[in-house]
């Protein structure tokens, strides 16, 4: 994949290291391998419960870790309809939650097997952006190390890591509905599993500048709830030296 220039709103951005950042928690890892920082935009803003009687929306990114450079089978895909966990199908390792109750809100979670309903709490972002605080409302950015991920000596055999952003108004546990968005367009059927899968060889940023995969206009699926709707996204690999 051809690299570009990142999206001019993430270049102003930049990566927060002194606004609503955060270092390894008390007894985290320390180790510096590789790191991975996500990047989120939506239309609206973060919905994390600030307004009275407002429930928080539910903002996941959804990672698949393999020891193959180009995996066949597929990686992280929406619950489109209900069952399950509630909120990713396909196949997932790890997911990162933004729990706004936490006072580092990036949660980082294990699935103990292939069935994805168990999973445990393994971490939290070493750095990361707080929509909580106002500077960037819409915007939700993280960086972790992939030894948060998998022990340290087994970093090296992870080739690649597929990759999908999820948003929706509530769990789909049930058949009452829910509204959500991912990467693709979320309301044409055949793009529901529109996962990105990329490599961990090279440091590299990976924008939907380049890949086109989330279109431009409102594409949530069941409602146009702004809040929802995913705008642009970057997923950047970074080497240690």
């Amino acid at each position: 994949m051809k690299l570009g220039n990142v999206l001019g709103w993430l270049a102003v951005l930049g990566f927060c290291l002194s606004n609503g950042c955060a270092k390894y928690p008390a007894g985290g890892n320390s180790l510096i391998t590789k790191r991975l920082i996500l990047t989120i935009k939506l239309e609206g803003k973060v919905r994390y419960g600030q307004d009275l009687g407002q429930l928080p929306y539910i903002y996941v990114m959804a990672l698949r870790l393999s020891t193959d450079q180009n995996p066949k089978d597929s990686g992280p895909e929406p619950v489109t309809n209900y069952g399950g966990n509630g909120f990713v199908a396909g196949n997932c390792t790890h997911f990162i939650l933004f729990n706004p109750s936490a006072a580092n809100p990036y949660e980082i979670w294990q699935f103990r097997d292939t069935s994805m309903n168990d999973r445990f709490l393994t971490g939290y972002a070493i750095n990361y952006q707080d929509p909580r605080q106002g500077s960037q409302p819409a915007v939700l950015q993280c960086e972790i190390d992939l030894s948060q991920l998998v022990p340290a000596g087994d970093v090296d055999s992870i080739q690649s890591i597929q990759a999908n952003l999820f948003t929706m108004d509530r769990y789909a546990l049930d058949s009452s509905g829910h509204s959500w968005d991912a990467l693709g367009n979320s309301r044409i059927s055949s793009q529901d599993n529109t996962y990105l899968t990329f490599d961990l060889r090279s440091s590299r940023v990976i924008t939907n500048n380049q890949t086109g995969l989330e279109p431009p206009g409102n594409d949530v699926n069941g409602s146009n709830d702004p809040d929802l709707n995913l705008v642009d996204w970057s997923i950047e690999v970074r080497l240690q030296q």
